[in-house]
């Protein structure tokens, strides 16, 4: 069982490695859900097996990474929200608040990508 285990959360990790890599190099709505669903994953792997699994430093770098993501999360989230629900009588007064959340956004994924840029997910 452990070595099923071990196999596990290294594939998680590498997954998001890849996941993290690909959003350092091209920051997308996409890649950023990537990101957050691969930490997901293996917070969620590393947390139930801890009695197992002691991996402190790895589950430390995923909760990190999670920590940087939530801004930028937030903010695509809210605009997309935005830009589906309002009618075309509305857009007009919505302008403004949308043209600043894709402003916030854009300053919250130029943060989470230098913050992933330092992120490393030991083995």
């Amino acid at each position: 069982m452990m070595n099923w285990l071990r196999k596990e959360i290294k594939a998680e990790r590498r997954t998001l490695e890849r996941a993290r890599r690909r959003f350092v190099r091209n920051p997308t709505d996409d890649r950023l859900h990537h990101v957050r669903t691969s930490s997901r994953r293996l917070r969620s792997l590393l947390d139930d097996t801890a009695a197992l699994a002691c991996a402190p430093r790895l589950l430390r770098a995923v909760k990190r990474t999670a920590k940087s993501t939530d801004a930028a999360r937030d903010a695509a989230v809210m605009r997309a929200l935005l830009e589906r629900t309002v009618s075309a009588e509305e857009l007009y007064h919505a302008k403004a608040l949308l043209a600043d959340l894709r402003v916030q956004e854009r300053h919250a994924i130029r943060k989470a990508r230098e913050k992933l840029r330092r992120v490393s997910y030991p083995a």
